[in-house]
């Protein structure tokens, strides 16, 4: 390259002839040079260099890398978020056979986009709370790309519900059911998670009815489905259509014999939840000064007196036998306490049961309950691969029965476990806790 001479180089400036600087070779003699008279070439001197200008760009060091290997990055990142759904959902086990069943998802995100977009978007929200990735080159943080798959995940299942064969396909249900878990681990509220359960995978299962023939992938979908769908219509109040006597004899037909302690206790709580929707229709709807001799009131007090025979001879049978409990037989009898403080607790919102002391406890035996609840729930959060959501039931009836400070302290604590464990619709719980803790005491003084 020619170096440019300055005013105050003493240096005498060269310039070689055209034929010297093509040979690169010293051009001497002047004009013509040596070179030149020796091979009578023409000597001239050199064109000057058009003028160039340089524009320089300072890039993000990021976005270098993402320009220099976009495929390659985004295959690294699509599997490790897949990693990371496959760690969560092998600790996230709503029945004993959901095992099995997971692996049958993995092996169809490959062919299905909604599930894909699911998948990778419980993985990147998984991966959020790892700080080796969030502190990665990629570019958006895996929270955003966590609601950006969802979002995505969101538009390929509306497209594939218009599709014929929609409600036949085993991925449409999974999609669906992975839809409700990715907004009971980012909605505080729950309703989200509530909403696509109601109007989703349960929608889905009723169109087909109890007749229809499930592959045993969905036997096994339709069972952790049934965990969540109890839970939903207990926690707000709501119907379900598991209630229903189709669908009990259906369950019934897939349940092992004999029944296991988790499966019997879910019945008895889908039929407690109906019951309790029962009591308060026809509670509102009498007038309270006919209340105590009204036929339909009594029918419901004879039934909910062998409710609650119900739920102490399961308690009975499973704990008849002095061997340690499984984490699902430890989960069961979690919704045992719980169910017994729910169900009598029904009976101390209106009047005229005062003198049927079967259907009310006393304080030792609320404090014995709200202690179990407590003490069980531990144990499966730090023991079981139970996902953390099945114990916000419990959590939630034994922090409104409990009364001492211990437990309530207790019990926040647990809540704030189960928000650690990725479901922050433990916060909803907590809080209504909080505001009514703070009610009862403006109350007390």
């Amino acid at each position: 390259m020619k170096r440019s001479v300055g005013p105050l180089d003493k240096r005498r400036r060269i310039t070689r002839c055209q034929p010297c600087a093509k040979r690169r070779i010293k051009c001497e003699g002047g004009c013509p040079c040596q070179y030149c008279i020796r091979t009578n070439k023409a000597c001239q001197p050199q064109k000057p260099a058009p003028h160039q200008t340089k524009f320089i760009v300072v890039q993000d060091p990021s976005s270098a890398y993402q320009t220099t290997m976009p495929a390659q990055a985004h295959k690294l990142r699509d599997d490790i978020y897949l990693d990371h759904f496959v760690s969560f959902i092998q600790r996230c086990q709503f029945t004993r056979g959901f095992a099995s069943a997971t692996a049958d998802i993995v092996r169809r995100i490959h062919t299905s986009q909604p599930l894909r977009d699911l998948t990778l978007a419980i993985g990147a929200l998984e991966a959020s709370r790892t700080p080796s990735v969030r502190c990665s080159l990629f570019r958006d943080s895996p929270l955003c790309i966590a609601f950006s798959f969802y979002g995505k995940s969101m538009q390929t299942l509306n497209h594939k519900l218009e599709t014929t064969d929609a409600l036949h396909c085993d991925d449409v249900l999974w999609s669906t059911f992975l839809l409700g878990l990715f907004e009971l681990m980012t909605e505080a509220s729950g309703e989200q998670w509530a909403k696509h359960m109601l109007y989703g995978t349960s929608m889905i299962f009723q169109l087909g009815g109890p007749k229809k023939r499930l592959s045993a992938v969905g036997e096994k979908l339709f069972s952790a489905f049934r965990v969540l769908e109890a839970h939903r219509a207990i926690i707000y109040g709501d119907h379900t259509f598991l209630s229903q006597d189709s669908w009990i004899k259906y369950q019934a037909s897939l349940a092992t014999k004999p029944p296991e302690p988790n499966e019997s206790i879910l019945e008895i709580m889908i039929r407690i939840s109906s019951f309790a929707q029962r009591l308060f229709e026809t509670m509102e709807a009498v007038p309270d000064p006919i209340r105590s001799a009204h036929p339909e009131i009594d029918a419901l007090t004879r039934e909910g007196v062998h409710l609650l025979q119900q739920l102490r001879t399961w308690h009975d049978e499973t704990t008849l036998h002095d061997i340690a409990l499984d984490t699902y037989s430890t989960l069961a009898l979690t919704n045992y306490h719980t169910l017994v403080l729910f169900h009598c607790g029904n009976f101390t919102y209106y009047s005229g049961w005062e003198k049927n002391t079967s259907l009310l406890l006393t304080k030792v035996e609320i404090d014995e309950h709200i202690d179990a609840i407590i003490s069980l729930s531990g144990s499966i959060l730090e023991q079981s691969t139970i996902p953390s959501a099945l114990l916000l039931f419990g959590l939630r009836v034994a922090g409104a029965n409990s009364s001492l400070t211990g437990h309530k302290e207790m019990i926040s604590a647990t809540l704030s476990r189960i928000h650690q464990k990725g479901f922050v619709v433990s916060d909803r719980i907590k809080i209504d806790l909080e505001e009514f803790w703070k009610y009862q005491l403006l109350i007390k003084n």
